[in-house]
């Protein structure tokens, strides 16, 4: 399961055909898997892959349920994932069949975060090649997701090439949800959510440059247009006094239908810029003369709160 794929056929307002589509956005569009999926088609999100998934919205509430994840993409069991696909179920843990068959996957709180980080630039945006319909209605359980076979009941986790994704769901997280909620990433050897996101403000005194990839957490103070490129100014400086700045590259504001929205956020900013926070991935490298920046050339590696 995963939450982004690509938009194939359908008409909406937030995605052409071509276009990656979030799952956040099908759910606030769609209040069922039937209608996330009649007169739709969506693929898997990864170049590589590309087979035909459906969007499983799952419901809120059901009575006597403790845990509830959020909705999905899912390829159908008749074409699975290929081999090597980012977006197929991944790290999978060992269950007890008992563990397995008490596990409550829905209720009013919807608790599973994204736990796989998938490189953005993973997905190419372009004209999908032709696929079938998306399929039927119906989900097998949602959230914790159970595959049977010679090494037992199995549970997969979430993935997201989205730290926005990730985002909010660290926003709704206490400190402790956040030592114990797995992020694996090849740059989070620690693997949680809290390893994950260097707060800014919270480590003033340490030297970003000694960081390395995170998500960051910062607060937008200004943004101003540089030639084709925008950059984004920091309320936090670095230990040394140097500012923070991120610099969102044109080549970001190109990739689909998120490089125009995140464009059209960025011009809106220039001329009535909001105090708020920015979620971005990357490292900070020193520019001559200049603050110390992180460099942005994916959209899907930025989220403006």
């Amino acid at each position: 399961m995963h939450q982004q794929a690509i938009l194939v056929s359908g008409s909406v307002t937030f995605a052409v055909p071509g276009a990656p589509v979030s799952i956040e956005d099908v759910e606030k569009h769609f209040g069922t898997t039937t209608a996330a999926n009649a007169g739709m088609a969506y693929q898997c999100a990864d170049s590589n892959c590309g087979v035909p998934v459906m969007a499983v919205i799952t419901k809120p509430t059901k009575v006597g349920r403790k845990s509830s994840p959020g909705s999905y993409f899912r390829s159908k069991s008749s074409n699975p994932h290929k081999s090597g696909c980012t977006r197929q179920p991944v790290s999978p843990s060992t269950l007890s069949g008992s563990s397995a068959t008490t596990v409550s996957p829905a209720s009013p709180n919807r608790t599973t975060a994204p736990a796989v980080w998938v490189d953005p630039s993973s997905t190419v945006i372009g004209s999908p090649a032709s696929v079938g319909a998306a399929g039927s209605s119906g989900s097998s359980s949602p959230g914790r997701r159970f595959t049977k076979g010679a090494g037992g009941s199995r549970t997969s986790q979430g993935s997201s090439q989205r730290v926005e994704a990730f985002a909010k769901y660290w926003l709704k997280m206490n400190a402790q949800a956040q030592k114990s909620a797995p992020l694996s990433a090849p740059w989070n050897p620690q693997g949680t959510y809290y390893s994950a996101f260097h707060v800014l403000a919270y480590h003033a005194a340490v030297d970003v440059l000694t960081v390395g990839q995170k998500i960051y957490v910062g607060m937008l103070k200004q943004v101003a247009k540089t030639g084709s490129d925008y950059v984004i100014a920091l309320q936090e400086v670095n230990s040394d006094g140097r500012s923070l700045a991120v610099g969102v590259l044109s080549s970001a504001l190109t990739v689909g239908a998120p490089g125009t929205a995140l464009g059209s956020r960025l011009a809106a900013l220039v001329k009535a810029p909001t105090i708020t926070p920015v979620f971005v991935f990357g490292a900070f490298s020193t520019l001559a003369n200049g603050p110390l920046m992180l460099s942005v050339t994916h959209p899907h590696c930025i989220y403006i709160a």
